[in-house]
Order: C-alpha cells, then structure tokens, then sequence
C-alpha cells in the first residue's frame, strides 16, 4: 500500500530537491523499505478540469537514468531535484505524482501518491 497524500508545492522558475523516506506499508510499523538493488521512478502527469489525470508524463525521474538517487538504500532514502528549467516548463496547475520500486519486470510496488502543486512565484527587483 502506497504513502497517500504526499503534497508538495512547486514554485515556476524555482529549484526544488524532494527528499523521500520510502516505507514498507504492508510490514507492521512500516518500516523503511530497503532498496538495494532497486529501480525507484517518480512521475507526474497533469490533472485535468474533470478530476482524473492525464496517462501522459510531464516530468520523470529514475535510478535508471541517474535522475533520482537512493542515497541510502537500507533506510529507504532516496531524492530527485526539480530544476529551473524544468519548473518553468510547467503549467500552473495540479499534477498527480507517484512513485514507484521495481524489483524485477512483473514486481513493481507503488509507494507514494499525491499532488504537487505548480504556483507563479513573486517576481521581486523586476521592473
């Protein structure tokens, strides 16, 4: 069972690095999950007017393209940082994210789902 309600806002234009304590949710007291040997990916996709959310990805990152990384796999920790250039591309609007450990092709958990808001920042000293 993955985390639920994991929200997070995003500032257009801003760098964000999104640290996660993955659990184990089916093992009493959810302890973190180890992720040694591990693929971990996170995406988000954007909600649309009616509620649901589009299949298409917006913004992803993996463990297999070096874009996220455990940086201890024993205690379940892993992060992925957000850029500039990527923050500015997006619109400001709600997006569902979600996250994933892949231990083989057919074993694949969800482990985090929820919202990452995208919010216009201040434009200070502009003129």
């Amino acid at each position: 069972m993955p985390a639920l309600e994991q929200d997070f806002t995003l500032y257009q234009g801003s760098i964000l690095t999104v640290e996660v304590t993955v659990l184990d949710k089916d093992t009493t007291g959810d302890p973190p999950l180890d992720l040694t040997s591990k693929t971990v990916t996170w995406g988000a996709s954007r909600v649309l007017p009616n509620g649901s959310f589009s299949p298409d990805l917006v913004l992803s990152k993996s463990t297999a393209d070096s874009t996220l990384t455990i940086t201890d796999a024993v205690n379940g920790l892993v992060e992925f940082t957000i850029t500039t250039e990527e923050s500015l591309a997006l619109l400001l609007c709600n997006y569902r994210h979600e996250m994933i450990v892949e231990t083989s092709a057919i074993d694949v958990t969800e482990v985090m789902i929820g919202t990452m808001k995208v919010k216009r920042t201040l434009k200070l000293g502009a003129p």
